[in-house]
Parts: structure tokens; C-alpha cells; sequence
């Protein structure tokens, strides 16, 4: 394989994202691209890793996932100017307490973590496909959360989704509606979507997914007043001595960076301390078939 390498960062503009695509950018052949919805954010990206790294391969391409034509769109862009992909990196997110639906009627939250997400890879699966070996793969790296899993502490609702997730995708009342839970339950359909591509993806690609821990990045800084000082100011320093989850956007997005490039394994669940257990939903086989199979068919018409 060429050593002049190409990456694809979703949410590269800012916190995990940026860290991971800062680390990749470090080595000078590679191609880094920021895919992400602000173009005055990410532009500011584009320039503080040219500045950091003196790596001048480093672009930039909007992207909102929250709509599926709008990633087609991405898509098609990218490829055109980049066929070659050889690491594409899901780390975008949203997690909102406001109520709204997609472009194509869908609860946003869901829509923009998940589907958006589940699209962009079926849409870049043929480059990374095409591009990667049985000894020399390409990776996919999907960012999730210890959230998901119950036994891990965590202030949010744990996920909810028993058997039929697009129940949560159309989601019609805003009195009801927990971004948190939506948050939550997007997380676990990014580990259950990584979890069951990586067992029919074939030799060529490397499937992982990632836990960044807590970092406090632009999700968490949407908390305002006394809760919000305290996630982004108490919680990490009361906690860090004792909970492993504590993490910065440095020591998260270096470990992203590196499942990008060739470190893990395919099927395989990391954290910034290594290979974590799987929680015990995204281990139903059954229950992550429904979820692929569902989401191909609402992804269809923009494949």
C-alpha cells in the first residue's frame, strides 16, 4: 500500500476530533480531512494543524450529518476529489435538549449520530474496501460511550432500545422527549452497527469501536449554569484519581488516531487503557442484525 495515506475525521473541527485529526496530521505523508458542519470552524481547524504539524496535506469538506441527502452530497464530493480512503474515523456527535427531527423526519439526535453516520460508511466502505489488504487493512473507527454500558457510573440513562430502534427515530412529542436517553441510545446503535460490520465486512477493513471516556468538548460545554460548571470544571478533577473514564482530548483523540492508522483489532471495543468488554446488548447477534438491516433500508434511497 501507498505510504501517502488518506483520513477522513467526522467532528474533526473541535475536542476529540481535532485531537485525533492532529495526530494523524503529524505525519507529514498523510492527508488528513476534516468532515464536519461549520465551515468557519473548520477552516480555523484546517489552519491550527498546518501551524502545529507543518503538514500542508490537511482539507476540509462540510458536512451535516443530521441530513441523509446532505451526506450523499458530502460523499460524492469527497470521492470525486479523493477516491482513496484509507481510514474513515465516525467521531461527529450531537446531544441536545431540544427537540427536533431531520430533514427526512427523524429525531435529530439518532438521525445525526447514528444514520448519518451508518450512511457515510456505506457510501465509503467500497474506497476503504477497494484501497485496504488482507495484510495491510483499512481501518474504520466508530466512537461510542461508557454510557451505554450499566455497569458503568454514568449520570445519563442508560439505553432503552429493547427491539425495534426506529420506534426512538420517530420519536413525535417534545414533552417527552430525554436527549440524554436519545444521546445514549444513538451510542449504543454506533457499537452494535460497528460490532455486526465487522463480522461481514471481509479481510480488507478493520472495524473498531471506541470509548473516549469523559472529555469535556463542545457536547459537554452546552451544559449551562451550576450543572454545567460542574462537568467541566469539579467533575474532572473530583473524579480523575479514581474513575479510569476521565480522559483529555489529547490522550482520546492519540488512541482514536491510532485505531485509524493499524493499531486493533477487527470486532474489537477500546478505551484509551486497551481492549474493553462489550456491553451486553451489543453482543445480541439478533438484535444487531435488526439494527443493519433497518438502517439499510432507511439509508436505501441515498445509497
Amino acid at each position: 500500500m501507498s505510504s501517502n495515506k488518506v483520513y477522513v475525521v467526522t467532528g474533526g473541527n473541535s475536542g476529540i476530533g481535532l485531537g485525533t485529526a492532529l495526530k494523524l496530521a503529524e505525519t507529514k505523508t498523510n492527508t488528513v480531512i476534516i468532515a464536519a458542519r461549520s465551515p468557519d470552524k473548520n477552516a480555523s481547524a484546517v489552519t491550527k494543524i498546518k501551524n502545529e504539524t507543518g503538514n500542508q496535506n490537511i482539507h476540509s469538506f462540510q458536512l451535516n450529518l443530521t441530513s441523509l441527502s446532505a451526506v450523499k452530497t458530502f460523499s460524492e464530493t469527497l470521492l470525486t476529489q479523493f477516491p482513496r480512503i484509507d481510514g474513515l474515523v465516525c467521531n461527529a456527535g450531537l446531544l441536545t435538549k431540544q427537540y427536533s427531527l431531520s430533514p427526512e423526519g427523524y429525531e435529530s439526535t439518532i438521525a445525526t449520530n447514528h444514520l448519518g453516520h451508518f450512511l457515510l460508511i456505506q457510501l465509503l466502505l467500497p474506497s476503504l474496501q477497494s484501497v485496504g489488504t488482507p495484510e495491510s487493512p483499512s481501518r474504520l473507527a466508530i466512537v461510542s460511550s461508557f454510557t451505554i454500558n450499566p455497569k458503568n457510573m454514568s449520570s445519563m440513562p442508560y439505553p432503552n432500545l429493547v427491539s425495534d430502534f426506529t420506534d426512538a427515530l420517530k420519536a413525535e412529542s417534545n414533552t417527552a422527549f430525554n436527549g440524554e436517553q436519545a444521546y445514549t441510545n444513538s451510542k449504543l446503535l454506533n457499537a452494535v452497527t460497528g460490532k455486526y460490520l465487522a463480522s461481514i465486512v471481509g479481510k480488507n477493513v478493520v472495524v473498531s469501536v471506541y470509548d473516549p471516556g469523559y472529555v469535556v468538548t463542545d457536547i459537554v460545554r452546552e451544559t449551562k449554569g451550576v450543572a454545567g460548571f460542574m462537568v467541566k470544571s469539579v467533575l474532572p478533577s473530583v473524579l480523575k484519581p479514581f474513575w479510569k473514564k476521565v480522559s483529555t482530548v489529547e490522550r482520546s483523540g492519540g488512541f482514536l488516531a491510532s485505531l485509524a492508522t493499524g493499531h486493533g483489532e477487527n470486532g474489537k471495543y477500546y478505551s484509551v487503557d486497551g481492549e474493553e468488554a462489550w456491553a451486553e446488548k451489543v453482543l445480541d447477534v439478533e438484535f444487531g442484525k435488526k439494527v443493519y438491516t433497518q438502517s439499510l433500508e432507511l439509508v436505501k434511497p441515498f445509497v
